[in-house]
């Protein structure tokens, strides 16, 4: 793919396969359209000039749009979000997918590792690392609907040594009490220095209409349609994506669902 910021418009009745490459792109990449949509390795990073804080943007897909083995490079310092999706009627399945110094400020870009603010049929997630210092994944259905979540395998860490003044919500799932089914499991969280895990997820413990439970180091949702916990901390065997294995030289094992 060549460099700089690269948008693809695709048929929705046909099948496409994204090729990122085998050195790391710089810009943004934006797919909109297409039916299946495969990508599978490959890194994508954004420079100091890049006019656009995101790195991947998923709009108008038909069927289902496969994100495997990608790493998402925040590390130049300027700020974006890992993927954004405005799909409502796409699967986006995301797996062996790994994010690393994501940034963004409340008076700039609120940056999220996923966020489907434009919905989604479905998101589906397996194997995620990732660290930002402002927010992880974003569920809100705010401006468009979300079928359901499914999240398996996913450790988030908050940022400390970037932090600023706002920021520290690593999972955030509803408007209000409204939200989509949501089913976690593996899924770790390491908070915000002097935050607990209860507060670095919303609704958070301390909200007034639809509060989380905590009990011990994991936080649960009884009045709202969430099927498993957040745990504080982070997995006993490390990261579900270590260090080297998404990027360029990714090479897929097939997909089995492990729990």
């Amino acid at each position: 793919m060549p460099q700089g910021d690269k948008s693809y418009t695709l048929d929705t009745t046909k099948d496409y396969i994204i090729d990122l490459g085998a050195v790391t792109h710089n810009g943004t990449v934006r797919i909109t359209g297409g039916h299946n949509v495969v990508m599978i390795g490959g890194r994508i990073a954004l420079s100091q000039v890049s006019p656009t804080p995101l790195a991947l943007g998923i709009k108008n897909s038909t069927g289902t749009v496969h994100v495997e083995g990608v790493e998402f490079d925040g590390t130049s310092g300027r700020e974006m979000d890992a993927i954004q999706i405005m799909a409502p009627d796409a699967v986006v399945q995301v797996e062996n997918v790994r994010a690393n110094g994501l940034l963004g400020t409340y008076d700039t870009n609120h940056s999220d590792v996923i966020q489907p603010w434009g919905g989604v049929r479905a998101l589906r997630v397996d194997r995620l690392t990732a660290d930002s210092n402002y927010q992880g994944i974003f569920t809100r259905p705010d401006q468009g609907a979300i079928g359901s979540v499914d999240l398996r395998h996913v450790d988030l860490t908050f940022n400390n040594s970037q932090a600023t003044s706002s920021g520290g919500y690593l999972l955030w799932m509803t408007t209000d009490c409204d939200m989509a089914p949501t089913t976690l499991s593996d899924v770790y969280i390491q908070p915000r220095a002097g935050k607990s895990v209860g507060t670095a997820v919303w609704p958070a413990t301390n909200d007034a209409n639809c509060p989380a439970k905590l009990a011990g180091s994991q936080v649960t949702w009884p009045s709202l349609p969430v099927t498993g916990a957040v745990t504080g901390g982070a997995p006993a065997d490390g990261a579900f994506v270590p260090e080297g294995l998404a990027g360029p030289g990714y090479v897929s094992p097939g997909y089995e669902s492990v729990t």
